[in-house]
C-alpha cells in the first residue's frame, strides 16, 4: 500500500492528511487451502426421522428438511445460528434479485424493468431431490437439487453439503440456468441468521460498501462493524451494503460466539442487513423501513456492478451477471469466544 500525505500544515489540511493511495498485489505465491481431513475428527451421529435429517457431533448439530431441501438448523456450542420463522426458510436458498438502485432504473429502467418482467422478484422453488450418505463415521454428505422458476426461465441449484466431525459444514453450489433470462442482478444464496450475531468482521474490501465496478476506492483488509451499521440510508431504499473480494466473514454475539464463512475457492461478495431485497424494493422512503430482528445474509458468487445509467452509460459487460453456469464453495464453521 503506497500512500501520499501532506508533509506540513496547509490551509485546507493538517500535516499527515492522506491525499492519495494505492494498493498493489505482490507477486507472492499463496498456499492452497487444505482439504478437510475427517479421519482425526469426532464421529457423527446421523438421525433420520421422516422429513427431518439431523447430524450430531461434538458440540454442534446440523439439521435439514427433506421437504425444504436445505439446512434448517445449525447449532454451535449451544448457540443456534439460524432463525426459523413460519412461512420463511432459514437456510440457504437461491437469490437472484436485488432491490433496484437508481442506476438500475436509469434510462428507461432497462435493468429494473427486465428483472421485474422476468419474474426474478418471486421465484417459485421446487425441491427435486434430497439424498443422504455417510461415507465414513466422521462425514455426512447431503445432496439437494432445487428448481427455481421465474416467468420465462430460472435456475437449478445443486448443493452438496459435507458435514464433518470437526464441526465444519461445506456447501458446494452449482447454479445452472434454463429458459430465457435477462442479465441478472446477482447470483448467490440468502439465509437468515439469528438476531444475536450482530457483530460482523471480514477479510475483503472495506470498510464501506463496494461493488465490482466501485471497489477501487476501498482497501483489502480485515474490517469490523455491526450489521445495523451496514445499511446505507439512501433517500429511496435500494440495494446497499455489499462487500467484494471477501475471503471470510464472521458474525458473532456480544461474547464472541458465532459463525464463520470462508471461501474455499473463489472469493465471494456479501451483505448482512436487517432487510430483505423485497423489503428495500417495496418501500418508497428510508424512514418507512422497519428493520427485521434477524440478519439477512446474502452470499453471492457474483453481484452486478452499478454502472452509471441514471446519468450516463450502463454497466460494462465485464461487471454484468449473464445467465450462465456459476459455482460457489463456502465453509461454515464455529467461532468461539476469545478470552
Amino acid at each position: 500500500r503506497v500512500s501520499f500525505c501532506t508533509r506540513t500544515d496547509l490551509l485546507w489540511a493538517k500535516a499527515g492528511c492522506e491525499i492519495g493511495w494505492q494498493q498493489m498485489k505482490l507477486g507472492i505465491k499463496t498456499p492452497t487451502i487444505p482439504k478437510v481431513e475427517t479421519n482425526g475428527s469426532s464421529s457423527l451421529k446421523l438421525v433420520q426421522d421422516g422429513d427431518a435429517v439431523k447430524i450430531e457431533g461434538a458440540n454442534f448439530t446440523a439439521a435439514f428438511s427433506r421437504a425444504a431441501g436445505t439446512l434448517t438448523s445449525l447449532n454451535f456450542n449451544g448457540h443456534e445460528m439460524l432463525l426459523q420463522k413460519p412461512g420463511e426458510l432459514a437456510g440457504p436458498i437461491l437469490q437472484l434479485f436485488r432491490a433496484p438502485t437508481d442506476n438500475d432504473k436509469g434510462f428507461g429502467k432497462w435493468l429494473a424493468r427486465d428483472w421485474r418482467e422476468a419474474g426474478l422478484t418471486n421465484l417459485i422453488r421446487r425441491v427435486d431431490s434430497f439424498e443422504v450418505q455417510q461415507p465414513n463415521p466422521n462425514e455426512v454428505q447431503i445432496t439437494t437439487i432445487a428448481t427455481n422458476s421465474a416467468a420465462r426461465g430460472g435456475y437449478k441449484l445443486k448443493t452438496i453439503w459435507t458435514v464433518c466431525g470437526d464441526g465444519s459444514v461445506d456447501m458446494q453450489n452449482l447454479f445452472e440456468p434454463f429458459g430465457q433470462l435477462p442479465l441478472l442482478p446477482r447470483i448467490g444464496i440468502v439465509l437468515r441468521v439469528a438476531k444475536d450475531f450482530e457483530n460482523v468482521r471480514w477479510l475483503g474490501r472495506g470498510p464501506w460498501e463496494n461493488y465490482s465496478d466501485r471497489k477501487d476506492a476501498t482497501d483489502m483488509g480485515v474490517w469490523k462493524s455491526t450489521v445495523a451499521q451496514q445499511h446505507v440510508p439512501y433517500l429511496r431504499p435500494q440495494e446497499n451494503g455489499n462487500k467484494e473480494d471477501v475471503r471470510w466473514l464472521e458474525l458473532t454475539d456480544a461474547n464472541g460466539n458465532g459463525l464463520k464463512i470462508s471461501a474455499q475457492e473463489n472469493p465471494f461478495s456479501f451483505s448482512a442487513l436487517h432487510f430483505t431485497a423485497n423489503d428495500l424494493e417495496g418501500t418508497r422512503h428510508s424512514y418507512e423501513l422497519k428493520p427485521r430482528p434477524e440478519i439477512i445474509l446474502s452470499l453471492d458468487a457474483k453481484n452486478c456492478g452499478l454502472g452509471n445509467s441514471s446519468a450516463g452509460p450502463g454497466i460494462l459487460e465485464k461487471f454484468s451477471v449473464p445467465p450462465q453456469i456459476y459455482r460457489q464453495h463456502l465453509r461454515f464453521s464455529p467461532v468461539a469466544a476469545r478470552f
